[in-house]
This record gives structure tokens, C-alpha cells and sequence, in this order.
């Protein structure tokens, strides 16, 4: 009996110590991002019919490289926008184009409160600001997403009253 209660001691120090590890990993890539954290201006974003793919916008993408990056713009002056919002397609986030209209009305609401040129907002959604071809650099993007959240100055969720017998299509 004595074995095997050390042995379990032993086991159970082996997982704190695994514990520990994992849990200083996972605080490590929170506090800086695992991929480019990927804007679009506010002035270009309200020009959207429809959400774009990262890949069609990359001469008009505002990319910053670190969290002291997205700081450094907020102290000048920027203010992000992180929208989280319901994919209404299976190939497309928004197929009928409700989700961007709604995403606009809250950039505009929120130049307007803050008193803020559409230039000096930075727009964060996930099809413009993932990669949606290249994998690896999707997962990091990914992986960054609670890091990109804590960066911004709103965080805004866009979804429908759900419909009856109703399902997702493009």
C-alpha cells in the first residue's frame, strides 16, 4: 500500500509540474499575438456591399505587429473594433448582406459618440482579417483571437433573431 501511495504522490507532482507548464504556455500567447492582427479602416469598411476576403484587400489592410503596436495607435488616437458574428453561408459569412449592414450602422455609431474620423477607426471581422486560403496562417490567427479582443475599444456581436425551420445557406 505504502508503493503505492507514494507512487501516486509522485504521479501527482509529475501533473502539477505539467499543469504549471501549460499554464505559463497559454499566458505567454495571450500576451502577444501568434499572427498579424489585421484591420481595415473605418472609412474603407463603411464602402463594403458585402464582407470581402482578406486575400482581395491586402493593399488596403492596416496590419500591426504586436500589442504594443495596437497601443501605440490607440495613444494616437485610433479606436478598434472587434466584430464576432453569426456566418449566415457556408462559403460566405454574410450571402444576403445583413450582417455588414449592421456592422456599419456600429462603426458609424461609433465614429459619431467618440467623435472620431472613419480614417482613425480600425475595423477587425473575421473574413477580412483571418487569412481564409493559407491554413497555417488561419490556425495562428485563430489562436490570437482572445488576444485581439482584449485589444480593442469595442467589442460587438452582430447576430439574427433566429427564424423557425430555417437553416444555414448560401
Amino acid at each position: 500500500f505504502r508503493a503505492y501511495a507514494r507512487r501516486k504522490q509522485e504521479l501527482e507532482r509529475e501533473r502539477a509540474v505539467v499543469v504549471r507548464e501549460q499554464t505559463a504556455a497559454a499566458c505567454e500567447k495571450v500576451e502577444e499575438f501568434q499572427a498579424h492582427f489585421v484591420t481595415v479602416s473605418g472609412s474603407r469598411f463603411m464602402k463594403f456591399d458585402r464582407l470581402h476576403p482578406q486575400e482581395s484587400l491586402r493593399d488596403e489592410l492596416i496590419i500591426y505587429d504586436s500589442v504594443a503596436d495596437v497601443r501605440a495607435a490607440s495613444a494616437r488616437g485610433e479606436i478598434f473594433i472587434f466584430f464576432s458574428h453569426q456566418w449566415l453561408g457556408w462559403s460566405e459569412p454574410d450571402p444576403q448582406r445583413v450582417p455588414v449592414a449592421a456592422m456599419q450602422q456600429a462603426v458609424h455609431n461609433v465614429s459619431k459618440d467618440t467623435e472620431t474620423p472613419l480614417e482613425k477607426i480600425r475595423v477587425w471581422v473575421d473574413y477580412v482579417s483571418i487569412p481564409q486560403r493559407n491554413r497555417s496562417e488561419q490556425k495562428l490567427a485563430i489562436t490570437s483571437l482572445p488576444t485581439f479582443a482584449s485589444c480593442t475599444d469595442y467589442f460587438v456581436v452582430v447576430v439574427r433573431r433566429p427564424r423557425r425551420g430555417r437553416r444555414i445557406r448560401d
